[in-house]
């Protein structure tokens, strides 16, 4: 049986916060043609804005041990998983295979796939940019039940806090030593990059109320500063790796593997620290909102909450589609200072009608999945 569920509301208001973050990676992911204050802006948006999927997976920690506490149907909970998640997949994976096909046959281009690389594709999730995630989850929904028994087992013993450093050790040497080629497009351990993250949301479901008091409390207001300061070590660590890149690409000389080893280390020790801060401030952000009396804004947040899901799904092929099809015919490119926030003003609005309008089709849960 499933276990009994607390509803709470910011629960909302935080993946909205995850999924505007995760459309902002992607709008500030292209290049400039040069480098110039444009290019420093978008890599600083670019890395501000990666603590977007580690917060996701940590609410589908924090979600989950909501509802599933031992003893629960095995059966139950892999059916109403993979059923929220497996259907989908396979549409947009369909669908971003479908689309590269077209786009070769539009552009002229030689048509390689086979059956062997369609299937590997779908197990990889590498048929369209931003599939990789389903990837993670199904691997986080496969594993739960094992990871549930450790962690009651940790709590029981009164181990937890040895259970989540390990786990960071274990997150921090997966992104030092794992092939950075292989890290996003559906490497089967690719789990072990965010496991952290996700029993640290189960652990923050275990002592909600305490920390929920903490985040509120106005003296901790001290980590929105330590927030914008860790933001900007990493920032200023991408633009610096950024421009040698762009530099080298120019000169062709290659990059110092030594200090590409250097400031993949550092990243990888402090980038946890800063997402954690991070997750803390939107939660902040996010229960001040949750008690705001209702209004346009807070309904807007609340609806890209809910639907968030369908709204990661659709973004990537809407960003896709304006960059290849809409930009080129009115040369409009990073290199204007309105593109940031036109593009996604745009990718937002358009992903959020076509949920709203995919939302009234019969079985439109299949398709989108069901309202979070």
């Amino acid at each position: 049986m499933e276990s009994n569920s607390e509803y709470f509301s910011e629960i909302v208001y935080l993946r909205a916060i995850a999924i505007l973050a995760v459309i902002s990676i992607h709008v500030a992911s292209f290049s400039t043609n040069g480098i110039n204050f444009l290019t420093y802006m978008y890599m600083s948006i670019n890395t501000f804005s990666q603590f977007a999927i580690p917060l996701f997976v940590c609410i589908s920690g924090f979600v989950l041990y909501n509802k599933y506490k031992w003893p629960y149907s095995l059966k139950v909970f892999y059916k109403k998983r993979f059923l929220s998640v497996i259907p989908q997949y396979t549409i947009f994976t369909i669908s971003g295979i479908l689309l590269i096909y077209v786009g070769r046959i539009y552009l002229g281009r030689d048509l390689n796939f086979n059956a062997i690389d369609i299937i590997y594709q779908y197990l990889t999730g590498s048929a369209f940019y931003h599939l990789w995630f389903f990837i993670l989850i199904i691997e986080l929904y496969i594993l739960y039940p094992l990871i549930e028994k450790i962690f009651t087992k940790s709590l029981e013993k009164n181990k937890i806090l040895s259970l989540l450093i390990f786990l960071l050790v274990v997150q921090i040497l997966y992104y030092i030593f794992s092939d950075p080629t292989r890290l996003f497009i559906g490497n089967p351990t690719t789990f072990l990059g965010y496991i952290f993250y996700f029993v640290l949301g189960m652990y923050v479901r275990f002592h909600y109320l305490n920390y929920k008091n903490m985040a509120m409390n106005f003296k901790y207001s001290f980590i929105f500063f330590l927030s914008l300061l860790f933001a900007t070590v990493l920032g200023i660590g991408s633009w610096i790796m950024g421009i040698w890149r762009i530099e080298n690409f120019r000169n062709d000389l290659d990059l110092s593997p030594q200090l590409i080893q250097i400031y993949t280390w550092i990243s990888s020790i402090i980038a946890p620290f800063y997402f954690i801060l991070i997750f803390v401030l939107c939660l902040y952000l996010s229960v001040k909102i949750s008690e705001m009396i209702p209004n346009k804004t807070t309904r807007c947040l609340q609806f890209i909450g809910v639907y968030s899901f369908g709204i990661y799904l659709i973004h990537a092929f809407i960003l896709l589609g304006l960059r290849l099809v809409i930009f080129p015919i009115i040369a409009f490119n990073l290199n204007n200072w309105l593109f940031y926030p036109i593009v996604f003003t745009l990718v937002l609005i358009l992903s959020m009608v076509f949920v709203y309008i995919i939302n009234k089709v019969p079985y439109h849960e299949y398709i989108i999945g069901s309202s979070r």
